[in-house]
C-alpha cells in the first residue's frame, strides 16, 4: 500500500499483491520556482520502504534581449555577430514575432530554425545590409515548450518559467530612385526622341555606369545616343534627366534612334561613390534598364532582302508598301523602271512599273537597288526583275522528215510575248495558224497536204517565224522551223542482229524499217518473234526481236524478208546466232590420298550467262565450294580422309539447264592401309651373372 503521497504525484498503482509489479509515477508541471522533493512511503504487514521523488523546476535564460546593427553589418560584408545564449533544461520556441518596422524575418537575421532543445548559442547577424527605404525592427517572442498527448508544441506557463520579448534592429541607408529600391523598367519607341525623369534621393553621393551588354564590365556615364543633366550628385535629392538625343563620336546628332531592327537594351546603374562602400562586397547600386524597340523598314514582307517581279509589257505596274519607322529613301532605281514616291516618311504604298517592254530575250536585272533608312544605317536590298520577250518554239523530230506518204498534223507549241506571223510556207505544207495579234501560247497544226509525188528527191521548207512588236520598233526577232518531207525510200537499218548469242536473259536486237509504202515482214526464221510484222508507211517502225535460246552447239542463221506492198520490192538481212557451248566430257581424278591435304579443280567452258548446278555426287567425302553459276566457271573439290581399308569412288554430275547435258567428273581415292597380322616374341632369362 502506498502511504504519503503528494498532490504533484500521481501513481498507476497504490495497492498491489505479493510479487512483481510495474509503477508509472507521473508528475505536474512545476510552477513554483524551485526544485521540491516528497517522500511517499509503501507499507505491508511486515515492512515499510521509503522512496524520495525530486522535481527540478524548468527555467529559459537568455543573455541579451537587444540585438541592433548597422546597415551595413551583414554576413555578405563579413561583420560580426553578436551571441544570444540560451540556458534552458526545457524546449524552446520562437513563439510569435512583432514587424514594427521594415520587412525584417528571423531569416534575415540570421535565425534559420526557430526552436531547440536545452542550452544553446545563435549568432545573430543580418544576411545582407539594409538599403531598403526604412529601418527594419521586429520583436521574437522566445519561450519555453512542452508537448501534449498528441505531439503538438504549447507554451508552459509563465507562472512556471519565464518568455522573453527580443528585439532586433538593422539601420537602413536611403537610396531611392522614383522612390523605390526595384529595379526600373522603362521602354522607348524605336526614334529615341524621349526624356525620362528619376528622382534620386540618398544620403550617399553617386554617379551614372552604364553597361554596353550583358555581362560586361561597367563604364561611367552614358551611351553616346544619351544625354543627362548630370552624371554624378552629392548626398541629397536631385532629379537625373536623360533625354535619347545624344551625338556620335563626330558630334552629329543621331537623335537616339535606334540603328537595329532589333530590340536595343541599354542597362544603367546609379552607384554610391562613398570612400566607404567602394568594396565589391559592399556596393550600393539602383538599376535602371530601358528597351528600346526595333526599328522597321521593310519592304512588303521583307526587312532585309526584297523581290520585284514584273511582267514583260510596260501595262502592269505593282504596288508595294514600304514600312518604316521613320524617313527612308529609294536609291539605284534601274533605268528601265519608275518608282513612285522614290522617297517618304512612315509607312507608304509604293507603285512600280517598267517604263517600256523588254524586247531582250533575256531578264532584265537590277544592280545595288534598295531602300535605305535616313535615320539610321539600315537597308533593304531589293533585287528587281522584268521578264524576257518570250519568243519560244517547241517542234518534233519528225518535221524534219516526214514520211513520203504521210499527211498526218504534227503538233507545234509557239510561246510569244507579243503579235508573231510565219513567212515561207509552202503551198504543200498545211499550217492552221500563220499569225496571233497578241502574246500567249499557240498550239500549231503542221503536215503535208499531200504524198510526195516525186520519188527521187525530197521537198522541204523554212519557215520563218517574225515578232510582230520587234518589227514595230524596227528590229528583228526570229526563229527558223525547217520542214522536210521525204522523197520516197525503203530501208532497213539493222540493230545487233549479226550475232546473236546463243543464250540472254535479256537481248535487244532489232531493224528500223523506213518505208514510204505500206509493207510486211515475209520471212523470219521460226527462233526470232517480230515485235511487229508490218506497216502502213505512215511513219518508221522500229521492229524488235526476241530471240529463243540456240541449244544446239552449232552456230544457225536466217533470212528476215521485208517487202515493200507499194512497188513490190523484198529486202533481205541475214541473222545469226551462235552455238551454245558446254565442255560436257568426262574427267577422272584418282590416286587421291587418304589423307588429303589438297583440293582438285575441275574447268568448264559454258555459254556466258547459262545457268549452271551440281545435282548429284558429293557431300558424302567430295565437297565443292560452288554448287551453281552462270557461265564458265571453275570448281574446287575438296575430299576428306578415307578411314575405309578399301578403294572408294564417287561422281559428281554438272548440269547445264539450258541444254539440259550434264558433265560428269570421278573421284577414286586410295585406300588406309593398316597391318593386322598377329606376332608372337620369346623371352629366355638372363643367367644372374649377366643380371648383375
Amino acid at each position: 500500500m502506498l502511504n504519503d503521497c503528494p498532490h504533484w504525484l500521481s501513481f498507476s498503482k497504490t495497492s498491489g499483491k505479493s510479487g512483481s509489479t510495474t509503477i508509472v509515477v507521473r508528475a505536474t508541471l512545476n510552477n513554483t520556482r524551485k526544485d521540491r522533493n516528497a517522500v511517499v512511503k509503501f507499507s505491508s504487514s511486515e515492512y515499510d520502504v521509503p522512496m524520495t521523488v525530486s522535481q527540478e523546476c524548468p527555467y529559459l535564460r537568455i543573455n541579451n534581449k537587444s540585438f541592433g546593427f548597422d546597415w551595413d553589418s551583414s554576413k555578405d560584408y563579413h561583420a560580426s555577430s553578436l551571441p544570444l545564449v540560451i540556458e534552458s533544461n526545457v524546449d524552446w520556441k520562437f513563439v510569435s514575432t512583432n514587424v514594427s518596422s521594415g520587412t525584417p524575418t528571423l531569416e534575415h537575421f540570421g535565425i534559420s530554425q526557430d526552436y531547440g532543445k536545452g542550452s544553446s548559442r545563435i549568432e545573430i547577424l543580418p544576411v545582407v545590409m539594409n538599403t531598403d527605404k526604412e529601418d527594419y525592427q521586429m520583436t521574437a517572442r522566445l519561450a519555453a515548450i512542452t508537448y501534449n498527448e498528441y505531439g503538438r508544441a504549447q507554451e508552459i506557463p509563465e507562472s512556471a518559467v519565464d518568455s522573453y520579448d527580443i528585439s532586433m534592429s538593422q539601420k537602413h541607408i536611403k537610396f531611392l530612385i522614383n522612390e523605390t529600391i526595384n529595379p526600373i523598367n522603362n521602354t522607348v519607341s524605336e526614334l529615341g526622341d524621349s526624356s525620362f525623369t528619376f528622382h534620386v534621393d540618398t544620403e550617399v553621393p553617386w554617379k551614372v555606369q552604364y553597361q554596353s551588354s550583358e555581362g560586361d564590365n561597367w563604364t561611367d556615364g552614358l551611351p553616346s545616343w544619351i544625354s543627362a543633366n548630370r552624371l554624378e550628385a552629392g548626398s541629397g535629392a536631385s532629379d537625373l534627366i536623360l533625354k535619347w538625343q545624344g551625338t556620335d563620336s563626330k558630334g552629329n546628332n543621331v537623335g537616339g534612334v535606334n540603328p537595329y531592327s532589333t530590340n536595343r537594351l541599354v542597362h544603367l546603374r546609379i552607384i554610391s561613390t562613398d570612400a566607404t562602400m567602394t568594396s565589391s562586397r559592399k556596393l550600393v547600386y539602383r538599376d535602371i534598364k530601358f528597351n528600346q524597340s526595333p526599328y522597321v523598314l521593310r519592304l512588303g514582307k521583307s526587312s532585309e532582302k526584297s523581290e520585284i517581279s514584273l511582267e514583260n509589257d510596260e501595262v502592269t505596274d505593282k504596288q508595294i508598301s514600304v514600312t518604316s519607322s521613320g524617313a527612308w529613301q529609294i536609291k539605284n532605281i534601274p533605268s528601265w523602271m519608275d518608282v513612285t514616291p522614290v522617297s517618304g516618311v512612315g509607312n507608304q504604298i509604293v507603285t512600280v512599273k517598267a517604263k517600256e517592254q523588254n524586247l531582250s530575250t533575256t531578264d532584265l536585272t537590277s544592280s545595288d537597288f534598295r531602300l535605305e533608312s535616313l535615320r539610321n544605317d539600315i537597308k533593304c536590298d531589293i533585287t528587281a526583275t522584268q521578264a524576257r520577250f518570250k519568243f519560244d518554239l517547241d517542234s518534233p523530230s519528225v518535221l524534219g522528215a516526214i514520211p513520203t506518204r504521210s499527211t498526218l498534223r504534227y503538233s507545234v507549241t509557239f510561246e510569244s510575248s507579243g503579235g508573231w506571223e510565219i513567212s515561207g510556207a509552202p503551198d504543200w505544207l498545211d499550217i492552221s495558224q500563220t499569225s496571233a495579234e497578241s502574246k500567249g501560247l499557240s498550239n500549231l497544226q503542221i503536215g503535208a497536204k499531200t504524198v510526195n509525188p516525186d520519188e527521187n528527191q525530197d521537198r522541204s521548207a523554212t519557215l520563218v517565224f517574225s515578232s510582230l512588236v520587234h518589227k514595230a520598233h524596227g528590229k528583228t526577232l526570229t526563229r527558223m522551223l525547217s520542214v522536210l518531207q521525204r522523197k520516197y525510200s525503203f530501208d532497213l537499218t539493222p540493230s545487233a542482229l549479226s550475232s546473236i548469242p546463243a543464250y540472254s536473259d535479256k537481248y535487244n536486237c532489232g531493224l528500223l524499217v523506213v518505208c514510204s509504202g505500206d509493207w510486211a515482214i515475209t520471212s523470219c526464221p521460226n527462233w526470232l518473234t517480230p515485235s511487229v510484222k508490218s506497216g502502213d508507211g505512215l511513219s518508221d517502225v522500229n521492229v524488235t526481236f526476241t530471240p529463243s535460246y540456240n541449244t544446239g552447239k552449232t552456230a544457225r542463221s536466217g533470212k528476215l524478208e521485208v517487202k515493200d506492198n507499194y512497188k513490190g520490192t523484198v529486202k533481205s538481212y541475214t541473222v545469226n546466232q551462235d552455238g551454245f557451248v558446254f565442255d560436257s566430257s568426262e574427267e577422272n581424278i584418282s590416286g587421291i590420298e587418304v589423307i588429303n591435304k589438297r583440293s582438285y579443280t575441275v574447268s568448264f567452258d559454258l555459254t556466258e550467262g547459262a545457268p549452271w548446278e551440281i545435282v548429284s555426287g558429293y557431300g558424302s567425302w567430295v565437297s565443292p565450294d560452288i554448287v551453281s553459276g552462270k557461265g564458265r566457271a571453275s570448281i574446287r573439290f575438296t575430299p576428306t580422309p578415307n578411314p575405309n581399308t578399301s578403294k572408294r569412288t564417287t561422281s559428281v554430275k554438272i548440269h547445264s539447264i539450258i541444254n539440259d547435258a550434264y558433265k560428269e567428273v570421278y573421284f577414286q581415292q586410295n585406300e588406309y592401309e593398316f597391318d593386322t597380322r598377329t606376332e608372337s616374341f620369346s623371352f629366355t632369362e638372363l643367367s644372374s651373372d649377366r643380371k648383375s
